[in-house]
């Protein structure tokens, strides 16, 4: 792994550093909005980190092709359905003659829309084994730290968003069901890691991290929805590890 550090493309390292500040809940971040008509604009280093992460995959997609968008086509399109209802839906209490802050909703939608930019830009990024291996141990290392501080959370030595409450579900830095997100993804990365039985992917060292990490950081966050989830990518594993025994 060390021989591969030396060939860490540009969009990989751009993807790792921005992997922290994308998992960051807005309160520990400085405020670089605006106010436009009545409505403030925020915007938060996790935003900019969007855009540099989208930009690195654009510029991915022109100098090596767009061919690893092709296999999620059906994903994109369920995805640009789903984004287009959003934005239809900010019509709908107007069209009733109904009371709607509508600019501060379209802020919200339209923020939405540019989060879904990663799920674009991520495959065209992490091309091959020499991409992967450093944002993936970037997630792993950031669900390690937030894992640790809802711990502290959970212990009662340091204060959550509403002060110091000890023995509850904890967001850690991110909020209860981003902190899951965060810790479901480390842990389904461990999986899937030993599932293929290539540690060398991630590293055995990093491997357990992921594991201990994502899995107590679900326990501590308390939200059923990042379960689901991890039980739904078990789920898909084995359907795969079943179809590729078939092909076998």
């Amino acid at each position: 792994m060390e021989a591969a550090a030396t060939r860490v493309s540009a969009g990989s390292l751009v993807l790792a550093v921005a992997i922290p500040f994308l998992f960051l809940h807005v309160h520990y971040q400085p405020d670089l909005g605006f106010d436009a008509g009545g409505t403030h604009v925020g915007i938060s280093l996790s935003d900019l980190a969007v855009v540099a992460v989208a930009l690195a995959g654009l510029y991915a997609g022109f100098t090596a092709g767009f061919r690893p968008l092709r296999r999620g086509v059906p994903v994109w399109i369920t995805a640009g359905v789903f984004l287009g209802i959003v934005l239809l839906s900010l019509s709908y209490p107007l069209l009733r003659d109904q009371p709607y802050d509508w600019h501060a909703r379209l802020v919200s939608a339209l923020k939405l829309c540019e989060y879904a930019a990663l799920a674009l830009a991520v495959p065209l990024i992490l091309r091959s084994r020499d991409d992967a291996w450093l944002p993936f141990r970037a997630l792993v290392g950031w669900s390690a730290v937030a894992t640790a501080f809802g711990l502290l959370q959970f212990l009662g030595w340091v204060d959550e968003f509403n002060g110091r409450r000890p023995a509850q579900r904890e967001p850690s830095l991110l909020g209860i069901h981003d902190f899951a997100a965060l810790s479901g993804g480390a842990l389904a990365l461990a999986i899937v890691v030993l599932a293929l039985a290539d540690e060398e992917l991630l590293g055995r060292a990093w491997v357990y991290l992921a594991l201990a990490a994502g899995g107590l950081g679900l326990v501590l966050s308390g939200a059923m929805t990042g379960v689901i989830g991890i039980w739904l990518a078990l789920g898909v594993l084995v359907v795969e590890g079943i179809s590729a025994g078939g092909d076998g």
